[in-house]
């Protein structure tokens, strides 16, 4: 299973969120797209479910758990 992690940039927030999630869902066995704010605490997650439909999770604050979906651990 295939998972993206990435930290969003200033200068380029829109495609990040937008057409870089559109291209990485396109691929079949992509899983699990988790974008971090690199200057406040607060991710971004979508996982992708069996019937092709993706959750959003959205984690703020520095107590705040991040679990990955694609990974089993």
């Amino acid at each position: 299973m295939a998972f993206s992690l990435l930290f969003i940039s200033k200068s380029t927030p829109s495609y990040d969120k937008i057409d870089k999630f559109r291209y990485y869902r396109s691929t079949h066995n992509f899983q699990e797209y988790i974008m971090i704010d690199q200057y406040s605490f607060a991710v971004e997650q979508y996982a992708k479910q069996t019937a092709g439909q993706w959750i959003f999770q959205e984690y703020e604050g520095e107590a705040a758990v991040l679990k990955l979906h694609s990974l089993d651990f």
